[in-house]
């Protein structure tokens, strides 16, 4: 099989033209790859990728987590044969398979091409100076592994932070992914669960002065705030970095989604399938992030229809937040949670009749005429309307204004009712909004904690707290509301530099989810960042009226309190919501010592300060 794979690299033609130091931009491919088994098959689609790539004149193509070889693992002796024999194209009898082919086709395609892999390292027999074997045993790692455009190996990565992988070992060391190109451009990169923690996500654009990074991830979306593109957008925005983030696909255990985004300028092109899908994609990357010039693809949209079949976990803190149930109205508040002040301001309002169909159930005993008679006759049926008010029933709609599946429909007539005409409304499934404040600590999925600070809203199935950060089965338009204005302000302690680690304590990312399940770009929505006395004062706001929303917010991580328990639930009252209640500043429950109380007003004067200007 190697012959005829390193034979068809013949074949191959490509326009050759390389980006230089001298240039403003570079071209980047990253692939949003189908998970399959069969790891022939996978070595086969990655190379006809990687000549894909260079046909489009990439520069740089970067491959998902473990969709390349699934259970069989790779050696990656980059302290060893690799320094002697760096190109394994060229010295197959030393080396995998993968490795062989990959570089072969690196080299035969002159790119820049960042894999995945499981590696093995056997510490039952001696190993070359410079790898660390604690024990005489074999250790399995999630590694990236870098090649230029001769195919040698320029760089190994070993994932620090593991997402379960209970066969695995995190990195013996906690060694930074870095590596150079003849383009100008200097790479961090590192793999899934690590964008979450302080080392590597923010040390190795901190310390090392990134402005470009490269994300191998097989996600696991979770709602409101963690889906894939959702959070590699808000990275990018937050670090100011380029980031080329190439996500496995298999929506039926959640995971989908990559993207390359140019810091505050957004998406240059991303996806969040939700079907089964292999695809490539490349954008011409400024050199500087968020200096976007000429035209993009920006978002690729699959329909929110589409994304039923797309799995989705609920972050498991929401039960532990601080929240408030929002009505159809103006409501202009203040949310409070230990160290963190949310000062909310929505116009929010119901999607009223503008879509068919409605569907009321009418009940009737009475006359009515037919043919010029008088007819009497008793009924209880459910009928289509075009809007909610009775007068427009009944309607026929047509297939293009959506369609409405009755699952259960049972009626019962038992005794005659004398209302002529009374209706009681039956399309009653709509979201509810959140207003959210939280710091604590959190949950991943049982398998790590971490802490978070959050000011948010979040969409709801009902009116209980168990009920928020969950879809409706099935998507129906017209079940999220208007928010005609929106403005979430986040006022929290600023980060503080960890000197050993040179990297910032805490970090805050604007997030935002639409019903396609992908964020709102980011010129529909405004987010600032003010340092104001003792705290940091972080502004979320909606540029325009937005509907389709599920979230909208601040969320950030705090990494210090990283491993403690995670904070407890609270109880969460069902406000009645006829009544406009007071703006609350009262602290959580367990922060109402002398401390919480001085920081809750510091923050208030604070964000007074703020609003004033």
């Amino acid at each position: 099989m190697l012959s005829l794979l390193l034979l068809t690299f013949l074949c191959v033609s490509y326009s050759d033209q390389r980006s230089t130091p001298e240039d403003d931009s570079y071209v980047a491919a990253v692939v949003e790859y189908q998970v399959q088994s069969n790891v022939e098959t996978n070595l086969r689609n990655y190379i006809n990728l990687i000549q894909d790539a260079a046909f489009q004149n990439a520069d740089i193509v970067v491959f998902p987590e473990m969709t390349l070889t699934r259970g069989n693992s790779v050696t990656v002796p980059i302290y060893g044969l690799l320094k002697d024999n760096p190109i394994p194209a060229l010295a197959p009898e030393l080396y995998d398979e993968i490795l062989v082919s990959i570089s072969a086709a690196a080299r035969q395609n002159e790119i820049y091409v960042v894999i995945n892999v499981q590696e093995i390292l056997n510490c039952t027999i001696p190993q070359a100076e410079g790898e660390n074997c604690p024990e005489q045993k074999r250790y399995l790692f999630n590694t990236n592994v870098v090649f230029n455009r001769s195919g040698a190996v320029i760089d190994r990565y070993r994932k620090i932070n593991l997402f379960g992988e209970f066969t695995r070992t995190p990195a013996l060391t906690p060694d930074l992914g870095v590596f150079e190109t003849d383009f100008g451009v200097t790479f961090g990169h590192y793999i899934c669960f690590d964008l979450m923690f302080q080392v590597p996500a923010i040390q190795v654009v901190e310390k090392m002065n990134i402005t470009d990074v490269v994300f191998s991830t097989m996600w696991f979306s979770e709602m409101p705030y963690l889906t894939a593109v959702q959070i590699q957008q808000a990275y990018a925005h937050s670090m100011n970095v380029n980031f080329l983030a190439a996500g496995a696909n298999n929506p039926r255990v959640g995971s989908a989604g990559s993207g390359i985004y140019s810091g505050k300028a957004g998406a240059l092109v991303s996806i969040m399938p939700g079907q089964p899908t292999t695809r490539l994609l490349v954008a011409t990357v400024p050199k500087v992030p968020g200096e976007v010039t000429g035209n993009i693809v920006g978002p690729i949209y699959d329909s929110p229809s589409v994304q039923d079949n797309l799995t989705l976990i609920t972050d498991p803190s929401l039960p532990s937040h601080q929240t408030r149930l929002l009505r159809n109205d103006v409501e202009d508040f203040v949310l409070v949670d230990r160290d963190v002040l949310c000062h909310f301001r929505v116009r929010m309002s119901g999607r009223e009749g503008n879509t068919a169909p409605f569907y009321r159930a009418f009940i009737q005993d009475g006359l009515h005429v037919y043919a010029k008679r008088n007819v009497g006759d008793v009924g209880c049926v459910i009928v289509a309307c075009k809007t909610e008010d009775p007068k427009s029933c009944v309607y026929k709609f047509d297939d293009s204004e959506g369609q409405t599946s009755i699952e259960e429909l049972e009626i019962k007539m038992t005794s005659y009712g004398k209302h002529y005409n009374s209706t009681l409304k039956c399309n009653d499934i709509k979201y509810r909004y959140r207003a959210s404040a939280f710091s604590g600590v959190r949950s991943f999925s049982g398998l790590a904690t971490g802490g978070a600070r959050v000011c948010a809203i979040f969409a709801c199935t009902g009116d209980t707290i168990d009920t928020c950060g969950k879809r409706f089965d099935s998507y129906s338009r017209n079940t999220t509301v208007v928010f005609e204005q929106l403005e979430i302000t986040a006022a929290v302690p600023p980060p503080i530099r960890n000197s050993d680690l040179q990297a910032s304590d805490s970090k805050y990312y604007p997030i935002s989810m639409t019903t396609s399940i992908m964020p709102l770009k980011n010129e529909q929505f405004a987010f600032d960042e003010v340092s104001l006395l003792l705290v940091n004062v972080y502004s979320m706001r909606l540029r325009a009226a937005t509907d389709e929303l599920y979230a909208f917010g601040v969320w950030g991580r705090r990494f210090e309190t990283d491993g403690q328990d995670p904070s407890p639930p609270r109880e969460h009252d069902i406000e009645d919501l006829t009544t406009t209640p007071a703006p609350s500043t009262t602290p959580s429950p367990g922060s109402s010592n002398s401390v919480h109380k001085f920081s809750a007003v510091l923050l208030i004067i604070s964000i007074f300060l703020l609003l004033k200007q």
